[in-house]
């Protein structure tokens, strides 16, 4: 019986762990798209508070949101993905009139606070933090309807 109750907590703490698995919840962000000429050029603007809370600039944090833009066919048309400056844009070409926004969390490898480490430090913090990379719902975009800094509210997947 002993054995049976302790199975059984344990059970759930595990359940309870899975569940809780760090990742991000929800985010906030404000996104622009401009229309650059009458060919079906574009630029995806976006401005985020993630890290903010916890005293972070916005090119200085540990993630940064990564994003990848569809046509109707699914072929990529755009995208931002790190390894580079850290951005909040991107360029696209499309003819087609509703595009398909990918957001995800990804790290930002240029973050200061990797700086001075060991590469075993930086590779557990890398670790750690890939962890915690979030994949949000994609978000539809009529291109024949554009505004000026639309609030959105990214859910996860």
């Amino acid at each position: 019986m002993k054995r049976i109750l302790i199975l059984l907590i344990f059970s759930i703490f595990a359940v309870n762990c899975s569940k809780n698995s760090n990742k991000f919840g929800k985010l906030k962000i404000n996104y622009r798209i401009v229309k650059l000429d009458e060919r079906g050029n574009y630029e995806l603007r976006w401005k985020d508070t993630l890290g903010k809370k916890n005293g972070y600039t916005k090119f200085n944090r540990p993630f940064e949101l990564w994003t990848v833009l569809w046509d109707k066919n699914n072929d990529t048309i755009g995208k931002y993905s790190g390894f580079g400056a850290p951005q909040k844009s991107t360029d696209f070409y499309t003819t087609d009139s509703v595009i398909k926004i990918d957001f995800k969390l990804g790290v930002n490898y240029f973050y200061q606070g990797y700086f001075n480490k060991t590469d075993e430090e930086k590779k557990q913090l890398w670790n750690k933090n890939l962890k915690r990379i979030t994949k949000y719902k994609p978000v539809f975009i009529d291109l024949n309807n554009l505004k000026k800094d639309i609030p959105l509210i990214l859910e996860p997947k």
